[in-house]
């Protein structure tokens, strides 16, 4: 799971990006001292930096250059968060070597957003079109925005338990566990679930069908193929409806099958037979 560092000395300000951040898995550290930030980043590289402009003791900018002063740590992505969003700020953003803008006072929304791009940029920096998509997890590597909140807007649906992408060689492109895993379903039945969504979709791309759907007393499972042989499975519990659930697949289908259209022509037919 990605680990996020914030620095902001305003309490308040740190509360809510943990609000934010915390139910979705990430792994969160705090300083409110861009010096405090400094020496938590020589004992763990954090996958990205969410940090004020203006800090009492150095501003975001000047953070941004030391931390690219360090060769360990020239890579991590920086999000600057400022109470002004203008084209100044942002091209003194951009000259500063910062992935991006937050502006205050922040929403959910942007925050997601933006974290989801700075790590996808930080991952794809760098790499070949093939290597960026291979053996990775399909939504570190959509820096299409549509995709990327596709993906997380299905999973964060109340009742939505899992997410699974599984390509034609049985890898596994995407897994994106939702809140309900862990609150109306125990762990052990989430793994049991998702080892069924492995064996269904084995069924649906050796010409089960386009579509299959299992409705047990605690879920509905539902996997779905993709035009390039791979398969989606989607699983919410008993308090969905089935037809919502049906909805919410074919919103993350129609993202899926126009980026599986992009990386159709990045990877080699090596690694999609």
């Amino acid at each position: 799971m990605s680990s996020l560092l914030i620095v902001d000395d305003n309490v308040s300000v740190r509360n809510a990006l943990v609000r934010v951040l915390a139910p979705r898995g990430f792994e969160l550290s705090q300083a409110a001292l861009g010096s405090e930030a400094l020496e938590l980043v020589e004992s763990r590289v954090p996958d990205l930096v969410l940090c004020d402009l203006v800090l009492p003791d150095l501003d975001g900018f000047e953070l941004c250059r030391r931390l690219r002063q360090k060769g360990h740590l020239r890579s991590v992505p920086v999000l600057i968060l400022a109470t002004r969003d203008d084209a100044e700020i942002r091209e003194r953003v951009r000259l500063h070597g910062a992935q991006g803008l937050i502006a205050k006072p922040i929403s959910a929304d942007a925050v997601l957003d933006a974290v989801l791009q700075g790590l996808a940029g930080s991952t794809l920096a760098g790499q070949a079109p093939a290597q960026r998509l291979a053996g990775r997890p399909l939504w570190q590597d959509a820096h299409i925005t549509s995709l990327s909140r596709a993906l997380r807007e299905v999973q964060l649906e109340p009742g939505t338990v899992f997410v699974l992408v599984n390509a034609f060689d049985g890898e596994r492109l995407a897994e994106r566990l939702g809140p309900a895993a862990g609150i109306r379903l125990a762990r052990r039945r989430v793994e049991e679930l998702m080892q069924l969504a492995s064996s269904l979709d084995v069924a649906v791309r050796s010409g089960g069908g386009e579509r299959l759907t299992l409705e047990a007393d605690d879920a509905t499972l539902l996997v779905d193929s993709l035009p390039s042989g791979d398969a989606l499975s989607f699983c919410v519990d008993s308090t969905v409806p089935v037809g919502k659930a049906r909805l919410y697949q074919r919103q993350l289908r129609l993202g899926l099958e126009w980026f599986e259209g992009l990386a159709a022509q990045a990877l080699p037919n090596s690694l999609r037979s």
